[in-house]
């Protein structure tokens, strides 16, 4: 997951970027600030390069919006679960269940919710309702304080370090380059708290 405007400004473009997202074992990137309908080019690219591009659904998607967006997602949709911004909360709301219900019936691809999941139980409602729970922040805040992954985690080391270490490194040079396209710079340090 990154923003666009680290993948518009990469050397060589989005095409570049794509490449070495795929050199870098990555399998599929999630651009929460850039909308389908404005990213022909980078779904192109992905698609020539075999990775997969998720797209966000919000509670506040129209069916005609989840159809747009559904139909550019390869690999599964992120169902964001509150209107807001990212990070853990104590619960999830409960119309959770509604917009699964909503996306599941214009696509067939796997739904995960994501935004808000702080907790083991509400990792649980949400598994109840989708296919998959998006548990950043939760992640993030465990390695923040040193503490292992448990047994589900063992092994992510070297896919979260790939994808970090591209992550840093567009985010690098995005710093240096001058918004574009509307989209402000953004940092995943400052994201991440770091």
């Amino acid at each position: 997951m990154t923003y666009y405007n680290p993948v518009f400004c990469f050397p060589g473009g989005e095409g570049e970027f794509v490449r070495a997202a795929k050199a870098a074992g990555v399998d599929g990137l999630i651009l929460p600030d850039l909308p389908p309908d404005e990213g022909a080019e980078l779904i192109a690219a992905a698609r020539t390069a075999d990775l997969d591009t998720v797209f966000l659904v919000a509670p506040t998607s129209t069916p005609e919006r989840l159809a747009l967006v559904t139909a550019a997602c390869r690999g599964f949709v992120y169902a964001v679960s509150v209107t807001g911004v990212t990070g853990a909360r104590d619960s999830v709301p409960a119309e959770v269940a509604g917009l699964v219900a909503a996306v599941k019936a214009v696509t067939d691809l796997p739904v995960a919710v994501g935004f808000g999941v702080g907790s083991a139980a509400s990792a649980r409602r949400v598994a109840a309702v989708a296919d998959g729970v998006v548990v950043g922040s939760a992640l993030v805040s465990t390695l923040e304080r040193g503490e292992a992954l448990g047994p589900a985690g063992r092994g992510t080391s070297g896919w979260l370090q790939a994808g970090l270490t591209l992550e840093w490194r567009a985010a690098a040079l995005a710093a240096r380059a001058p918004p574009s396209r509307g989209v402000g710079v953004a940092s995943v340090a400052a994201d991440l708290g770091l």
